[in-house]
């Protein structure tokens, strides 16, 4: 890219461009960095100008190194580590919620009849030549001393989704925006993502969003089919597995990190998911 150089050389600092607080534009310039874990709030895009980076879910794992792209869904738990390879390393990520994807899929009029079905959280974007200039445009952005207004931000997070868009020669953007644009539920699923917290209480994360307990496991069990209290248990234990198959944290410290105070309710709860302890699960990746 034509302005990677200048703010890798020049010691830029990393610095955000924001949309009206539901999206961000990142460049994101740092030491490498270790392991590091996060439930996403938003959906992010993560273009690699220098440095390698693994992202990992509990589906794919993947290596990018400086040009590639990925994109991983809102509400997937990402384990993240940069590699010391480089003295610096620099990334431009991209979020959007997906309350401005949902409003970008109408407003674009895209046909996505027909897209097939795919629901992978995390997956790689091959770009073309169009989507390379624009994400370099982007940069320049950065380098800008003026203000830059807000439509003009708006109107380059749009024109990067259309650019993904029209470089998805393997359908799974696609597809992902075809299962965003029959959701009716859009805006309380992305207040229930961005309150999420494995340490949160029903109670507490009702208390977010403003909905009165009894009201709020109503909605939330029409929307995603089961009790809150289930679905929390479940994305806890979902958190717990990724981290016994690629961090280095002994039980205790996963038991901590995903939210449970009790270390034999922990054992027991994975164990009736899962069907192994967790000790047994970390003993079985290493093999």
């Amino acid at each position: 890219m034509k302005y990677t150089d200048e703010v890798l050389l020049e010691n830029k600092e990393s610095k955000i461009i924001l949309y009206k607080d539901i999206c961000t534009v990142e460049l994101f310039l740092n030491e490498p960095f270790e392991k590091h874990s996060t439930i996403l709030s938003d959906n992010l895009m993560v273009i690699l100008l220098n440095g390698q980076r693994v992202m990992q879910t509990e589906q794919k794992s993947f290596l990018g190194s400086a040009g590639d792209i990925f994109f991983v869904r809102s509400g997937t738990y990402v384990l993240s580590e940069v590699f010391d390879d480089v003295p610096r390393y620099g990334a431009l990520i991209f979020k959007w919620n997906d309350s401005f994807i949902y409003e970008f899929i109408k407003n674009s009029h895209l046909d996505l009849s027909y897209i097939g079905q795919k629901e992978d959280a995390i997956f790689q974007i091959i770009p073309n030549e169009m989507l390379r200039y624009a994400s370099d445009t982007f940069i320049s952005l950065f380098l800008c001393r003026e203000q830059i207004d807000e439509s003009i931000i708006k109107h380059k997070l749009e024109e990067m989704l259309l650019l993904l868009y029209n470089s998805d020669k393997d359908d799974y953007f696609k597809s992902f925006l075809k299962l965003l644009s029959f959701d009716k539920y859009i805006d309380i699923k992305a207040k229930v993502e961005e309150n999420l917290s494995p340490h949160d209480t029903i109670g507490e994360i009702s208390n977010k969003l403003g909905i009165p307990p009894n009201d709020f496991r109503k909605e939330f069990t029409k929307i995603y089919g089961t009790v809150p209290q289930k679905w929390l248990i479940k994305r806890r234990l979902e958190m717990a597995k990724l981290l016994l198959m690629y961090d280095d944290k002994n039980i205790s410290e996963v038991c901590t990190e995903v939210g449970y105070a009790n270390l034999s309710w922990f054992i027991q709860q994975f164990k009736k998911e899962f069907g192994l302890t967790p000790k047994q699960f970390q003993k079985q990746q290493k093999l």
